[in-house]
């Protein structure tokens, strides 16, 4: 291998590791677009479909916390570090926010369920 087959192979591969970083980010930033009209289901939603919107907000949740760990893992393989900084910034807030927000919906949705009989 010459010198520049070696140096385009390297980018090569480092543009597909940021494509495995950016599919599972672009899905976490899409479900936390997903978080705000949740809450405000919360409050307004039938009380006998809680059930339902307490599933809905754990797979939000849960697929913000898949695409996380996707991230994370990809992220020690790149070379470009204000990216990888940057992304994994990102990816922690993303995942905070969406552990903060379900939090939020459940008990917004616990105190209107009526009293246990």
């Amino acid at each position: 291998c010459t010198q520049e087959e070696i140096i385009v192979r390297e980018a090569a591969i480092q543009a597909g590791i940021k494509h495995a970083i950016e599919v599972p980010l672009n899905l976490a930033r899409t479900l936390q677009n997903l978080l705000q009209p949740v809450v405000e289901l919360a409050g307004l939603i039938n009380i006998s479909s809680v059930s339902d919107l307490e599933v809905g907000i754990d797979c939000i949740n849960l697929g913000i916390k898949g695409a996380y760990y996707n991230v994370l893992t990809n992220l020690k393989d790149t070379t470009d570090e204000p990216y990888r900084v940057k992304t994994k910034n990102e990816i922690i807030q993303i995942y905070k926010n969406a552990e903060t927000t379900r939090n939020q919906v459940m008990d917004i949705l616990e105190k209107r369920k009526p009293p246990s009989v």
